[in-house]
Parts: C-alpha cells; sequence; structure tokens
C-alpha cells in the first residue's frame, strides 16, 4: 500500500493535536484556581492599603492606656506599621512595657481581623493596579467562555478516547521505516485512522471545537482596556463570578434583613431550581426568590438597585421548572419593555406584553400557552382574564403605585390578589408619607398580620413588631449586600436667584403659586440671569473632561425644555411621560453606547423608575421633590448593582427660597421612612403621630415664605425711612 503524503498526514493530525489541546486547556483551566490565588492577593494589598490609613491613635479606643504618643515618637504613624513589629520590637521603645506592648499588638491584630471580615473587593476601572488587572482578565476568561467550555467538555466526553487511538495508528504514516516494516493490515488501518481524522475534522463536531478553540483563544488575547471596557458595562456578572468562586458573602443575618433565625433557615432549607435561568444569582438575590417562594405573599422592599427583578424572575422560573405555568407582572408604563427584556435575558421564560393594540390577542397566546404575562397598572383595569385561569405567581412591581385602596389601579390590583396562588410585592419605598400605605400593602398579603401591627401595643414595640412583619415583609439595603458598590457623593449647591427670577419669586410666593415657585429659578434670560442654569452647564462641561455622562431630573416639563435648548448637540431626546415605553428603552440604549459629556435629561416621576441607567455617572437634579422616594428613585437609576464609577449628585438649589422649606420637609420624610421601614423596624409611636398630608405641608412653606418675605420688606420700609 502507498504510503500517504507525508505533509498532508502532518497537517491533519497536527490540527487535531492542536483541537484536543486546545479543547483540553479549555476544559481543564486554571482560571479559578488563579482567581482565587489574585483574589487572596489583592486582599492582602487592600488590607496593607487599609491598615495604612488607620493612625496609631486608634488604639486608645480600646481605653487600655496605651501610649501611643511615644509611639508615633518611635516612628511608628499607622496600624500597619505597628503590626510589622514583633512585641519585642516594640517592649524596646521607650515607655512601652511588655504589658502595654501586649495589649497594643492586640487591639491592632483586631483591626486587621475585622478588616478581612468585613473588606470587599472593588475592582475600580479608573485605578486599576497589577492585582485587579490579573483578576478581572481571569473572570473575563471565565465568562466569556462558558459557551466554548460546554461545547469542549460535550466533544472530548464523546469523542477524545477514539481521537488519542485513532492518532496512534495514523502517526505511522509520518514514521517512513515503520511505515516499510508495517503490515498490510496495520498500514490500512493507519490508512484509514487518518481518513477518519480528516473526516472528524470537516465533521460538524469537529468544526465545533475548532470554533471554541479559535474563539477561546482570542478570549485569551483580548487586550486589558477591552476587558475593563466590558467590566463596566458588565460589573454585576463579574461580582456574581467571583462571589461564586471565592465564597466570599457579606454577613448572613445581614444579607437576610431582619428575620429570625428560625424562619432564615425555613427558607434556605429550599433548593432553589434555577435550570430556567440564563444567570446567575448572587447569595442575597437566591434568599430573596426563596422567601418569595416559601412564604407565599410577600413585600420585598429591597432598596433600589440592589436586582429585585431577577430575584422575581428566579422564583417564577423556580415555579415553573416544578409545574406551574402562569405568571403576571403588573408595572408602570415606564418599566414595562425592560420587564421584557429581562425576562428573556435571564432566563427561558415566555414574556407576553398585555399593552397596546395587541393586548388582546396577546392575553389569548398567554392564556393558552402559560408564561409571563406582562402588563401595566393602567390596562390592567381594562383586561378581561379568564375567570378559570388562576395565576401561579403575581408581581407587583413598584407595589406603591398601589398604596391607595380607593385607587382603581389599587382596587383592580387587589382583585387580582385574590385570584393567585402566591403573590410578590416588590418596591424600594414601601413608605412614602405615611405608615398607613405600608399597612395598606401588608392587609392585601396578609390581613392579620396588618390588624396586628395596626395595634398601639405592637406600634411601641420594636421587637414585637419585627417579629410580626417578618412572614411577610424581606427588606436587605445597599450597604448591607452590595460591598462592591463605588463611593457615592451627594453635594448640595447653593445659588442665588437672577435678578428677574428674584422679582418674578416674591410675586408668586404672593400669589400663593407653589408650583411656580419651586421652577422660577429656572426663568432667567440665558447663562448670565439664571445662576442654575449657569451652574449646571459647569457641572456638565466638568463631567465630559473627565470622561463621565450626566442625568438630569426635573419634575417640570418647561424647565426640561429650558435644559433641551440649553444643552442642544449633547443632550438625547429626553424621556418625559408622554414618551412610550419602547421609545424610553430606545433612548437608554442611544445612551449606552454615547460617548462622555452625553446628557440624559428625564422628567423625575417617567425616568427615575425601574430604568438601569448605570451609564451614567453624574446626577443632577434640578429641584427637591415634594417625597424623598422621587430623588432616590432617580439616583438608583445610576448608583444600582454593576455601577463602577464614583456617583456624584448635584441637587441645585436657590437660597433664600422655598427650596430651604421643601429640604426640610425632605429631610423629615426621610426620617420617617428610616424609622419605620428601612430595616422593617417601628419606632415608638403611632402612625397618626406622623400623618402629615402634602397639602398640610404646602400650606405651611407657603406661610413660611410669605412671613419670611414680608418681614423682610418691612426691613427694607425701614431702612429706607431712616435713611430718609
Amino acid at each position: 500500500m502507498k504510503k500517504p503524503d507525508k505533509q498532508f498526514s502532518r497537517q491533519i493530525i497536527a490540527a487535531v493535536e492542536d483541537l484536543i489541546f486546545g479543547a483540553k486547556s479549555l476544559v481543564q483551566n486554571k482560571y479559578r484556581e488563579t482567581v482565587n490565588t489574585d483574589y487572596a492577593l489583592f486582599m492582602e494589598a487592600e488590607i496593607v492599603t487599609a491598615l495604612l490609613a488607620i493612625p496609631i491613635e486608634r488604639i486608645s479606643e480600646a481605653g487600655l492606656g496605651i501610649r501611643t504618643t511615644v509611639i508615633r515618637e518611635a516612628g511608628i504613624d499607622n496600624i500597619a506599621e505597628l503590626l510589622k513589629l514583633s512585641k519585642k520590637e516594640l517592649e524596646k521603645i521607650q515607655g512601652i512595657g511588655e504589658h502595654s506592648a501586649f495589649q497594643a499588638m492586640a487591639v491592632a491584630q483586631n483591626f486587621e481581623d475585622s478588616l478581612r471580615k468585613t473588606l470587599f473587593p472593588r475592582l475600580n476601572p479608573e485605578a486599576p493596579t497589577a492585582f485587579t488587572d490579573r483578576l478581572v482578565k481571569n473572570l473575563y476568561c471565565i465568562l466569556q467562555s462558558q459557551v466554548d467550555y460546554e461545547i469542549c467538555k460535550t466533544i472530548l466526553e464523546e469523542f477524545e478516547n477514539h481521537l488519542y487511538q485513532e492518532l496512534e495508528l495514523a502517526r505511522r504514516t509520518q514514521q517512513s521505516f515503520r511505515w516499510l516494516f508495517s503490515g498490510k493490515e496495520t498500514k490500512e488501518a493507519a490508512y484509514n485512522s487518518l481518513n477518519n481524522l480528516t473526516r472528524f475534522l470537516d465533521s460538524d463536531a469537529g468544526r465545533d471545537l475548532e470554533r471554541s478553540v479559535k474563539h477561546y483563544r482570542l478570549i485569551q488575547a483580548t487586550p486589558l482596556s477591552e476587558i475593563w471596557l466590558d467590566f463596566t458595562s458588565n460589573a454585576a456578572a463579574y461580582y456574581v463570578l467571583l462571589e461564586s468562586i471565592t465564597g466570599v458573602k457579606a454577613d448572613r443575618q445581614k444579607r437576610q434583613g431582619d428575620l429570625p433565625q428560625e424562619l432564615v433557615e425555613t427558607v434556605e432549607a429550599l433548593t432553589l431550581n434555577t435550570t430556567l435561568m440564563k444567570s446567575s444569582l448572587r447569595g442575597y438575590q437566591e434568599f430573596g426568590a426563596k422567601y418569595a417562594i416559601v412564604q407565599e405573599k410577600t413585600l420585598l422592599g429591597d432598596e433600589m438597585g440592589l436586582g429585585k427583578t431577577v430575584e422575581a424572575i428566579a422564583a417564577m422560573a423556580h415555579l415553573q421548572a416544578v409545574g406551574q405555568t402562569h405568571f403576571m407582572v403588573v408595572c408602570p408604563a415606564s418599566v414595562l419593555i425592560n420587564w421584557h427584556r429581562e425576562i428573556t435575558h435571564h432566563s427561558v421564560l415566555v414574556p407576553y406584553t398585555l399593552h397596546g393594540s395587541e393586548r388582546e390577542s396577546s392575553l389569548i397566546k398567554w392564556s393558552e400557552n402559560g408564561g409571563v404575562a406582562v402588563t401595566t397598572y393602567a390596562t390592567l383595569r381594562v383586561i378581561a382574564i379568564p375567570e378559570q385561569l388562576t395565576l401561579d405567581l403575581l408581581v407587583a412591581d413598584e407595589a406603591h403605585y398601589a398604596k391607595n385602596p380607593d385607587a382603581k389601579r389599587s382596587q383592580a390590583l387587589y382583585q387580582l390578589v385574590k385570584r393567585a396562588k402566591q403573590v410578590l410585592f416588590m418596591t424600594g419605598t414601601p413608605l412614602e408619607n405615611n405608615l398607613q400605605e405600608m399597612s395598606s400593602l401588608i392587609m392585601r398579603l396578609n390581613p392579620e398580620i396588618a390588624e396586628k401591627i395596626n395595634k398601639k401595643e405592637v406600634l411601641t414595640n420594636e421587637y414585637q413588631f419585627r417579629l410580626l412583619i417578618a412572614p411577610v415583609y424581606l427588606r436587605r439595603n445597599r450597604d448591607d449586600v452590595l460591598n462592591e458598590l463605588p463611593e457615592l457623593i451627594q453635594k448640595e449647591q447653593w445659588l442665588d436667584f437672577g435678578t428677574q427670577e428674584e422679582k418674578d419669586y416674591r410675586q408668586a410666593v404672593l400669589d400663593g403659586q407653589f408650583m411656580l415657585m419651586r421652577r422660577l429659578a429656572w426663568t432667567g434670560a440665558g447663562v448670565k440671569d439664571c445662576p442654575k442654569l449657569k451652574r449646571l452647564i459647569e457641572i456638565c462641561v466638568d463631567a465630559k473632561e473627565n470622561g463621565r455622562k450626566i442625568l438630569i431630573f426635573s419634575f417640570f416639563r418647561d424647565v426640561i425644555d429650558t435644559l433641551s435648548q440649553a444643552l442642544v448637540g449633547t443632550s438625547l431626546e429626553p424621556i418625559t411621560g408622554s414618551v412610550t415605553p419602547a421609545r424610553r428603552q430606545a433612548i437608554i440604549d442611544d445612551f449606552n453606547i454615547a460617548p462622555p459629556g452625553t446628557t440624559l435629561i428625564c422628567q423625575i416621576q417617567a425616568g427615575g423608575v425601574g430604568l438601569n441607567i448605570q451609564a451614567a455617572s453624574v446626577v443632577i437634579i434640578c429641584e427637591p421633590q415634594i417625597k424623598p422616594a422621587l430623588e432616590t428613585q432617580a439616583i438608583s437609576r445610576a448608583y444600582r448593582m454593576g455601577q463602577t464609577h464614583t456617583v456624584f449628585v448635584y441637587r441645585l438649589l436657590t437660597d433664600n427660597s422655598v427650596d430651604e422649606q421643601m429640604m426640610i420637609m425632605l429631610q423629615n420624610k426621610q426620617q420617617l421612612f428610616d424609622s419605620y421601614a428601612r430595616d422593617s423596624v417601628i419606632a415608638e409611636s403611632s402612625y397618626q403621630a406622623v400623618d402629615v398630608s402634602e397639602k398640610s405641608i404646602i400650606d405651611e412653606i407657603l406661610m413660611a415664605e410669605r412671613k419670611r418675605l414680608n418681614l423682610k420688606f418691612e426691613k427694607t420700609a425701614l431702612q429706607n425711612k431712616l435713611l430718609n
């Protein structure tokens, strides 16, 4: 038998060997081990940096009488330097005895131990280090090669041993002397093996393996600049992966809100079925989904930006995996499209949008096929869900929309609640004005608990209140679970009125035009006569120079028009109440890919709720709002899971104006929320004592402003009289 062409056989054998080597490198990759190693090195560097920032004087906080002055005089300035010393070296310092040295070392060690328990890595794209470069690259390679990993793993399991056997025989075609003295059967076997290898390379499995190996090698060669860019747009996935590999988690009790340990253990006993999920969950998100499933009718009050949407999708995915079929999401129109996208992005569940002209046909398809119906509070009032259909899970997003039991949208939702096996209310602001709002929501989920918490003896007993609402209310705050979030810096920018603005403002106060008073600081003729506008433009210019994008919020349409004209060329189409949900999402998509310095102006009621806009890291609020929740929601569009840059919030305020009274009112309302709902804890007073209506607040503000301006007029008249 004629020996095959040596060059041809060499190419085939080399190609198969290279594919096997590449595929095995991917399947057996050491990236996870490297992530653990790099994470440990990174954390050590972070701990040392933190200890260097702790001055030596801090050890005196233990109240042990340690003489820190003599330690500093010996050249030991911080805790890190102290920990480098041995106890004997410390004793050599004049004025430090054996006992003091032991105490000082113990206190310093406590600082280090505390940091090791609480410090969480923040991968900062603005200040990368050798450690974070390696860490983020390894995480990138794992994330980007997940599909390739599965393909290579499956093909190797089926073909690897067979390919090795074929290679062993085919190599005989490369050995001239051995080929010469081989028998006919051996030559035929070698020839056939070479043909089999050729056919494998041309097969679907061979081509899939080749594509995956090539893609994997391209991933490995990705420049760091591109990797960091991917991180900034997909940070949440990186931190989920980092958490799953290293096992790093915040304190469990903090992650589970204010729940009793017995309830925590009951929830944790459930194994969440994630077979229908495309995305991984953070530890606290998995707990939230399980809590909703186990407790059946719950109010999830996680702070904005923690991923409540994903928790709800995970709950629905679990229920469908175990045989449930029909789910419904009711949400504000502004986030309708976002819900549809999130469901398809994070799961294999099928969403049906019950909104607009095709709502009836979508309703029929959903009723017949099952899946997730997504509709709005307004549409819910006019669609007829078949009576025989039972909802397996009803999700009400931004559930505070239904806090008023007399409103038609609330009543429509409440009727649906009665038909649902399980209900999940979601809102980061379960309490906006008074405790009755929160009680009203809980009443629809568990009337027995709602009745109990309205009793005076419960309202004045913090522990009892926590215990009672635990089965129905779960809240986690950003500080408890998103340790990787960058800094949030909030700045109040107090400015004067323009000359004409001040004259018009006085008249508006006398006329009792409250809403006009709030926006008159934006009516000056151009930048020179409008201090607020001038400062806003300065902030935008500075943001562009620092590579940032800007979100601007105002309550008023005419203010938005003024800003759009002033920022023409750098601003996208504004998001207002008249912009359709689909168009809102398209604007946000454009904003995400726009260059630094781009501004997105939003009416705070439309753009401040439920949207993910992490591309922005500068937020400007044009005037104080009636409710702190409006401002918190707006800020949370940018400051949320996945944000990698420090977020700057600027509140533009006018001195000697209604803004001062509004800020006081906001602080009072925020204090009410913090006391009653932030940590699921009730303060020692009845809600009747803090139930203040918006109308009474506005009347009070108007009265205060009239009094202030009248006093000022009287003083000016007296001064004029004396001068004359």
